[in-house]
């Protein structure tokens, strides 16, 4: 109830026309209608929320259909969440529809292949990475002598995720110990806890924004992030994934491996993924030119996507549609 009554309060002294919000953050799409401004999801992974809400409506639809029909209570416990919504819904004088949790359109960050088969409405928009501003250390301004790699495992897995989402990183760091190239992880202390060695061609760096390394290096080693993902297209690098399950990042694997712009590895918690299969998998993308062709597909998926700059004249269309 704060949230949703501060933000309603500053959406009416504000007055926007347009509301886009992120999709858990349930209270914007209530603040929009109560300040009469059209509102939109803003995607930063696969549309998991609105397959698993089509999905729920289907089955509820099938239930009405076996009881001809079966009498929903006003809060039906086998829709959580519009038996959540409905009481602020009610105290504000609104009523409960599908645009509350779906959005009256989507912006999707990401790549038009991989949108799950949702009845929604969706307007595809380049994801420009932004991975922060640093100095740019001065290793950096030096063109490597060797195949460069890089290794991460994300932020949020520093804040958000057990550790290291269970990717085995003393393992990683020894795997490339005899192999000619220049690894540079950028890991913090806390996710290297648990190494007892850093091989001689590895290059630890606790933060290093994607923008200024990916362009240096021949492949990446990350764990399917939305994020990482982002950063990877535009630099035009192939990627070997080793997912955890959950979240985008098993679909982010595949999506790279169906395109031809890197390999991705059995899921963490499989009990398959085994270190002398990924640096097989390593060794195939920096030795296989077709990795780094499948790599510049992927970028030009991402070239005929509009861009952010595109893509406010749609918008502008649809906020006067929308709006009320």
């Amino acid at each position: 109830k704060p949230m949703v009554d501060d933000l309603i309060g500053f959406a009416r002294s504000w007055r926007p026309d347009l509301v886009l919000w992120d999709p858990l953050s349930f209270p914007s799409p209530i603040a929009a209608r109560e300040c009469g401004a059209a509102h939109a999801r803003v995607l930063w992974a696969i549309d998991h929320m609105g397959w698993t809400r089509t999905r729920l409506l289907d089955r509820l639809d099938a239930l009405d259909r076996l009881d001809s029909p079966r009498s929903r209570p006003p809060e039906d416990p086998l829709d959580p969440m519009a038996s959540m919504m409905k009481p602020t819904l009610r105290r504000l004088g609104h009523d409960f529809d599908e645009e509350l949790i779906v959005g009256q359109w989507t912006v999707d960050l990401m790549p038009p292949r991989m949108r799950l088969p949702v009845d929604l409405r969706y307007v595809p928009v380049q994801m420009v990475p932004y991975t922060g501003a640093g100095v740019l250390p001065e290793w950096l301004y030096e063109r490597p002598s060797r195949p460069r790699v890089c290794l991460t495992l994300g932020l949020s897995s520093r804040h958000f995720f057990a550790r290291n989402y269970g990717v085995p990183v003393g393992d990683l760091l020894e795997m490339v110990a005899d192999l000619d190239l220049e690894l540079v992880a950028t890991l913090n202390d806390a996710q290297l806890a648990s190494v007892d060695r850093v091989p001689p061609n590895v290059r630890v760096e606790d933060y290093v924004p994607l923008t200024q390394l990916l362009p240096t290096c021949s492949a990446i080693v990350h764990h399917g992030g939305a994020g990482t993902f982002a950063a990877a297209v535009p630099a035009r690098v192939p990627q070997l994934v080793i997912p955890t399950e959950g979240a985008e990042r098993v679909e982010v694997g595949e999506h790279v491996r169906a395109r031809g712009a890197g390999l991705s590895m059995p899921t963490v918690e499989s009990g398959l993924l085994t270190v002398d299969d990924v640096k097989k998998s390593l060794v195939r993308i920096l030795n296989e030119p077709s990795f780094r062709k499948g790599a510049d597909e992927l970028y030009a998926d991402l070239a005929a996507t509009p861009s952010p700059r595109d893509a406010v004249p749609i918008l502008e269309d649809l906020m006067a549609e929308y709006r009320r």
